[in-house]
């Protein structure tokens, strides 16, 4: 998979796309159910879809971010002390849903800077081997088809 599968919708590839860098076993596991079950690969990835984004193909709201809108709709219609209170509590809500995005991207951060050692450790192996897979390719590419018996 190249991320151009065209019978896959936007949203799935780009999904796809993000997933294999942020959690690049998950995207294989669902890469080998692909090739080896499509119909059940393509359940997952809808049922994947419709938890992430939920119906409407828009990002779904966490449990934080309806606590913000609770707390921000209340604020709106609170009048004097109650307002006052209603805005301490969505700055504190605001600060822990902030704080919770922050360690995820961090998380991911991580797992990206794992991926990328591993790609710069196989790219080590192959500058190594470079001659030895040049001549393997050179020989696999030059083999007469009919040798003689």
């Amino acid at each position: 998979w190249q991320g151009g599968d065209k019978r896959m919708g936007t949203p799935v590839r780009e999904w796809l796309q993000r997933l294999k860098v942020e959690d690049p076993e998950e995207f294989e596991r669902l890469m080998e159910l692909r090739r080896s079950a499509p119909a059940q690969f393509r359940r997952e990835i809808h049922q994947q879809l419709d938890k992430r984004f939920g119906k409407a193909g828009t990002e779904a709201a966490s449990p934080g971010d309806k606590e913000i809108g609770r707390l921000a709709s209340a604020y709106r219609q609170a009048e004097g002390e109650q307002k006052e209170a209603l805005r301490q509590q969505l700055e504190a809500r605001l600060r822990k849903t902030f704080d919770e995005n922050l360690q995820q991207r961090r998380q991911a951060l991580e797992r990206m800077s794992l991926q990328l050692e591993q790609l710069r450790t196989m790219l080590e192996q192959r500058q190594k081997q470079r001659d030895s897979l040049i001549q393997k390719r050179l020989d696999a590419l030059t083999r007469d088809p009919n040798p003689e018996q």
